[in-house]
């Protein structure tokens, strides 16, 4: 057997090794997991209708649909339909994007740095706690940033094969992502394009003109299902929960566009009618929460203490490997220059680097300054940290010489020195990494005294100075696993025996009415809605927006349409009644009806009221 059979055989049979533990942290105990009630609820009404499966309706009504595009929903309710309605089968399409991302990304760090840089590409993104985490939960990130870096390999197929398809197709996947979670999806785009224009080998005029046809498929793409929706009449398709005015567009551009850099504030004075008397706990509560939020932002905020267990202890050393390549490189440059030789450098790995460095310092510069952050954001951004990571560590340790090794000792020391300091490791794993962190750097500054080590050694040793900054990213994301932790909205959830008790009680006494309830917020409604399917009247859009009026609420009361109300302790407060959590549609339902809460036998009032005198 030659060698390069040997060595072939040896990467397949690691990668796989990788991908089988990548498999293992996202599906062990994954129908332990808590899902999102108001996502599961769409996706158990879309199963049932084809008109909500279109417009991703919440229940059955098609009153209010959900806040996304339901490109994503859709591969759940493809999922469900197999498997049936369970918390697996519904979180099941993000757990295997994730596990499809692991070997993929191998692919497409292997193509610029090699296959060493590849497997370690793959080993990071497969014990990533944030990856872990998202691919667990019942959210549309993981599956997003699939999307994204199928983009990215397309990119770089287009650039070794030098076809105008390979670039058409990464634009029309780019849209499909921004299908998924929309402008988040789009993060990734400058890095994208600046692998293009510096790795390609076609002539400029070619190449804008490839360019140009490639963002023409992904707008073509990305806008399929916004604007047939966005042309249909407001009358005839559910309203969009978080638009300010019914319109998709609201929903696109500003719900999910500008919001979600500013952010909206929980609770404000201006959430209580004029000249109401601000209540002196919420307005701390407010002002916690903003000096909270500016503490938060900043250019540390992924190291801070808060996300350096599930994001820090690798975006730390990957920029660090970045930075430490990409200095070494300038200098390198600059002395070819200087001497005039001639700088042979490979076009594809100088694209790549770039495209990497830019995609994660975009990323973290976004987030960085985002008023809300949630772990699950960083999907946009970890197939690059992964690749930097991996592609890092291997050019500084197999092809940067001396000083090359050199620089990857103090990264790697860098690294363990930064997670004792910052803590982000419960137990003895953050001691074990600093121990790997320091045999390895040891290792490879020895290496770096050796005049000409073998490239078994280098690679064994790059491949033990990988391992070692990734000590603590297995043990959080095992702990992550055995803990059965998620990261989604968990708005509205109720406790197991609720729904059904609640479900049971409006069947028996429903008699024939339009509605089975109508509800004073969309997440509350929606566990009632995932247990079992019914058209439920809303009373408010995203943070109590009013969806309906007082008069056309009586209207519909002494029609005879509605009788029951799911409300719950925000209006039964005098602290709280007078807020706008509370709208007046509730207060005017609760003033004309009793609470029948405890007949529902879940044991607690001010839930569920019975219009009594209309």
């Amino acid at each position: 057997m030659t060698t390069a059979r040997a060595a072939s055989i040896a990467t397949a049979a690691l990668l796989l090794a990788i991908t089988a533990v990548a498999a293992w942290l996202r599906l062990r105990y994954l129908g332990q997991v808590p899902g999102n009630p108001f996502y599961d609820a769409a996706v158990r009404t879309m199963a049932v209708s084809w008109h909500a499966f279109l417009f991703g309706a919440l229940d059955p009504s098609g009153g209010v649909s959900v806040d996304k595009p339901p490109g994503d929903l859709w591969l759940q309710v493809a999922s469900v339909k197999l498997l049936g309605f369970t918390p697996t089968a519904l979180k099941l399409p993000q757990a295997l994007a994730g596990i499809a991302s692991v070997p993929l990304v191998f692919d497409f760090a292997r193509r610029g740095f090699g296959c060493l840089a590849g497997l370690a590409a793959a080993a990071a993104l497969a014990v990533l706690p944030v990856t872990v985490l998202t691919a667990r939960s019942d959210t549309m990130d993981t599956f997003m940033g699939f999307l994204v870096l199928v983009a990215a390999w397309m990119v770089v197929r287009a650039i070794e094969r030098r076809r105008l398809g390979w670039l058409l197709a990464a634009g029309a996947v780019v849209g499909l992502a921004f299908n998924v979670k929309l402008f988040q999806a789009l993060l990734p785009l400058p890095a994208l394009a600046l692998l293009w224009f510096v790795g390609s080998h076609l002539r400029p005029g070619r190449r804008i003109a490839a360019a140009a046809a490639a963002f023409l498929a992904a707008v073509a793409v990305g806008f399929a299902w916004i604007v047939p929706v966005g042309l249909t009449p407001q009358s005839a398709r559910p309203y969009p929960i978080g638009s300010t005015d019914g319109s998709i567009w609201n929903l696109v551009f500003v719900f999910n566009g500008l919001d979600r850099l500013h952010g909206r504030p929980v609770t404000t004075p201006d959430t209580f009618p004029p000249g109401a008397k601000v209540p002196a706990a919420i307005v701390r509560q407010q002002r916690n929460a903003t000096r909270h939020l500016a503490e938060m932002t900043g250019p540390t905020r992924l190291f801070h203490r808060r996300y350096a267990a599930w994001i820090g202890s690798e975006l730390f050393p990957a920029i660090a490997a970045v930075v430490a390549a990409g200095a070494l490189a300038a200098v390198w440059l600059v002395q070819r220059r200087r001497a005039r030789a001639p700088v042979p450098l490979p076009r594809l790995a100088s694209a790549l680097g770039a495209s990497l460095a830019l995609w994660v310092f975009l990323g973290v510069a976004l987030f960085s300054a985002m008023t809300r952050f949630h772990p699950r954001y960083f999907e946009a951004i970890s197939p690059a940290v992964a690749a930097a990571l991996g592609a890092g560590l291997g050019v500084l340790a197999l092809r940067a010489g001396r000083i090359g090794r050199v620089l990857a000792a103090l990264v790697v020391l860098a690294t363990g020195i930064y997670v004792m300091n910052a803590r982000v490791s419960i137990g003895p794993s953050a001691h074990w990494e600093l121990l790997a962190c320091v045999a390895a750097a040891i290792l490879l500054t020895a290496l770096a005294v050796l005049r000409a080590p073998s490239q078994l050694a280098l690679a064994l040793v790059a491949a033990i100075a990988v391992a070692a900054v990734l000590v603590v990213p297995m043990a959080t994301s095992r702990r992550l696993v055995q803990a059965r932790a998620f990261d989604a909205e968990r708005s509205g959830a109720m406790p197991p025996s609720w729904p059904a008790g609640i479900n049971s009680y409006l069947g028996r006494h429903r008699n024939g009415t339009r509605y089975a309830f109508g509800s004073i917020a969309p997440a509350k409604a929606a566990p009632l809605i995932a247990a079992n399917p019914q058209p439920v009247l809303m009373l408010t859009s995203y943070r109590s927006q009013p969806l309906i009026s007082v008069h056309r609420l009586a209207h519909l009361v002494h029609a005879g349409q509605v009788r029951y109300f799911l409300i719950g302790r925000r209006c039964a407060s005098r602290l709280t009644r007078r807020t706008a959590a509370c709208p007046a549609t509730a207060r005017w339902a609760i003033a004309h009806s009793t609470d029948v809460t405890l007949q529902t036998g879940i044991g607690r009032h001010h839930l569920l009221y019975r219009i009594t005198h209309p």
